[in-house]
């Protein structure tokens, strides 16, 4: 009888190093905050930073942020503002 089995596996940054996410006023590109290109909100690169177990910083295109909902400040978390948003 042959049987077919199925492995899934999960891959996630080495947990000892800290992550950078980048956030704009308005979210652009694939909005994963990986570059200036792909910048997202700010709430969501908190939340992602967030869940890396070494934290990480979040840098700030300038601008007006207007979150649509509080956002809960977490250990581990720098937040860096003042760039011009370019690489």
């Amino acid at each position: 009888m042959n049987t077919t089995r199925t492995l899934q596996a999960t891959f996630a940054a080495d947990p000892g190093e800290p992550i950078v996410r980048f956030a704009a006023p308005t979210a652009v590109g694939t909005k994963k905050g990986t570059d200036w290109a792909n910048a997202g909100d700010l709430a969501s690169m908190i939340e992602t930073v967030g869940m890396n177990p070494q934290g990480g910083e979040v840098r700030l295109q300038k601008g007006v942020y207007r979150p649509k909902a509080t956002i809960e400040l977490m250990k581990n978390i720098k937040i860096i503002g003042g760039y011009d948003g370019e690489s």
